[in-house]
């Protein structure tokens, strides 16, 4: 990350912190949603009969979730830009409205197929699942059409189906019409379904550079320079259909990046202008949302995926969010586990990450580290967490402390759990 990068984070988390309350009352941050149905496994396939065979993970949508996906970032998008204008005329027959929205659908599909510039096969994989297929299902086209705005209804399903086809670029797109600034709930909407179509178009794309990865392998060039960068810059030296989506995936704030312990080259969404009018356009709230879609992973088979100097920064941004939002089923556990995580390598290490040098003193950096979590005048999860070991180790030269021998993996969580239950504060003054 350079500087004028972690330089907006700082500002980020400072505009977060400001508007963060001293404490939260629990009815008005414990409401449930109902939890949206588990992710199921999915193959995207090769097209090479006896090339690699590519296993995602993807959200398999059936009939019986066809609804739930269109009430998950599509609804409210859908009365948005219905046209108030439109007559829809009700003398038409039923089939026959049905047949005609079918074919405007194809429309849009079409389109999108040329913005994102993928082959029949991959783009089947990106429609997969959308809620059009409902109006081939008799019995729900019998039972909307006994209503006498069935044809409503009808188009209702188009319209939701073609927000379901809009990519990530055209999203951000829409939201400059319709800003969210003031709307939390909506904001995290717009996000689980916004996250849900980077990680498909993450996982097609990933699939394409398997498909050619004899070519990346075997394309020559100075070592010394990164490859993804380089395959960007000369794609027309590559094969057509790599080409072409390396020619439209920055649009949709995609780059290739090589992996610094794998060394695999990967499509990897990043921090673009189009991504930063995010900021603006949703609730303060999800700022920590909006800059794991960028920043993730944290850890990568236990190492650290940043410089321990700048897992302050990260922390406190990600705990602004968790202590801040009201929990989804989406969004929320997956940031918290990997709070967690990011915490807990820098509080206890492990076999690759060592904290304490040969002599059992806490090594410097870490030091510095574990300071700035503890400096907070506000009652944070981390400053009660890292407040009274950062004190005892002080007052023993930075080589023990027995809150740190006794601190679980999960403390962090909990403290998280006492602030939302309002207690953290009395908590800390208690100690």
């Amino acid at each position: 990350m350079d500087n004028d990068q972690f330089e907006k984070r700082m500002e980020l988390l400072k505009k977060a912190y400001d508007r963060v309350p001293s404490s939260f009352h629990p009815d008005e941050v414990f409401k449930k949603i109902d939890e949206t149905k588990p992710p199921e496994r999915l193959s995207i396939p090769s097209k090479k009969k006896r090339g690699i065979r590519q296993h995602v993970t993807a959200w398999a949508v059936g009939i019986s979730c066809i609804f739930l996906i269109g009430l998950i970032g599509t609804g409210v998008v859908v009365d948005q830009n219905r046209n108030a204008n439109e007559q829809i005329d009700h003398s038409v027959p039923k089939k026959e409205y049905i047949e005609e929205l079918k074919k405007k659908f194809e429309v849009e599909k079409e389109k999108r197929q040329k913005e994102l510039a993928l082959d029949d096969h991959y783009f089947d994989q990106y429609v997969q699942g959308n809620s059009i297929s409902i109006l081939n299902h008799d019995d729900y086209v019998k039972s909307v059409s006994q209503n006498a705005n069935a044809n409503d209804r009808f188009y209702e399903d188009y319209l939701r189906a073609v927000e379901q086809l809009k990519t990530p670029a055209e999203m951000i797109d829409d939201l400059l019409l319709n800003p969210l600034s003031e709307d939390e709930e909506k904001s995290i909407e717009f996000l689980i379904h916004y996250r849900k179509k980077l990680e498909r178009l993450s996982m097609i794309y990933n699939a394409i550079l398997t498909d050619h990865k004899q070519a990346i392998d075997s394309y020559e060039m100075d070592p010394t320079v990164d490859k993804a960068l380089i395959i960007m810059d000369r794609r027309n030296q590559f094969p057509d259909s790599l080409q072409s989506i390396l020619s439209t995936m920055s649009k949709q704030s995609f780059q290739l990046r090589t992996s610094k312990r794998s060394g695999e080259i990967k499509a990897h969404y990043y921090n673009t202008i189009h991504h930063d009018r995010l900021y603006d356009l949703l609730h303060h709230s999800v700022y920590g949302y909006i800059q794991m879609l960028v920043e993730e992973p944290y850890t990568y088979g236990g190492y650290l995926e940043y410089p321990l100097e700048e897992t302050p920064s990260i922390l406190s941004m990600m705990e602004g969010t968790l202590m801040t939002v009201e929990e989804d089923s989406t969004l929320y556990p997956i940031m918290k586990a990997q709070f967690t995580t990011l915490f807990n390598v820098v509080l206890k290490g492990d076999n690759k990450n060592v904290v304490f040098d040969e002599n059992g003193v806490l090594l410097s950096e870490y030091q510095e580290v574990w300071r700035k979590l503890a400096d907070s005048e506000k009652a944070t999860p981390l400053t009660y967490v890292m407040k009274p070991i950062v004190e005892e180790m002080e007052a023993s030269n930075w080589r023990s402390s027995k809150t740190w021998d006794r601190t679980s993996y999960y403390a962090v969580e909990e403290a998280l759990v006492l602030y939302k239950e309002g207690q953290l504060e009395r908590f800390m003054n208690e100690d």
